[in-house]
């Protein structure tokens, strides 16, 4: 299980998402580390970063190892400021078929409200695009997107 962080300077995650049903629900996303570790049949949980409206988004199941993907074509409008080291041809990605589209989102205050999240290094550190989930870790957001999230308040 995985995390794969969008950071809201480079990519607008959630918009993305809201096109993906009309391209086969497929998405490729960058892999900068863990290339060995990530593989077909993976669960991957889509966070998006920044001020504006961070968590969890999606989940998805990863389709392909890390490679030279480009990404989709319809992914190119939501880069959101201009083209980055990561846009070249030999950048690892992987392809991503989006399995559960989040809404409302499970925001970061309840992730960090569930005590075996709120330590994980990317709520620790913030800097990075994938990161690994223990199982028990990936056990609590499994529960936290099952929980009734519009009645919470947040």
């Amino acid at each position: 299980h995985w995390i794969f962080q969008s950071n809201p300077k480079h990519f607008d995650l959630p918009e993305a998402l809201k096109k993906a049903p009309a391209h086969g629900n497929v998405l490729t996303f960058l892999v900068t580390k863990y290339e060995k570790e990530i593989v077909p049949g993976d669960t991957v949980y889509l966070y998006f970063a920044g001020k504006r409206s961070p968590g969890l988004y999606a989940t998805a199941t990863v389709l392909t190892c890390p490679d030279k993907i480009p990404q989709e074509d319809y992914q190119q409008a939501y880069a959101t400021d201009g083209p980055h080291p990561w846009d070249a041809e030999e950048t690892l990605r992987v392809r991503l078929k989006i399995e559960q589209h989040l809404d409302p989102r499970v925001t970061r205050r309840d992730i960090c409200e569930e005590e075996v999240l709120a330590t994980h290094q990317l709520f620790r550190a913030g800097a990075g695009t994938n990161f690994s989930l223990k199982p028990e870790q990936a056990d609590a957001i499994k529960r936290l997107i099952a929980a009734p999230r519009a009645l919470r308040g947040h």
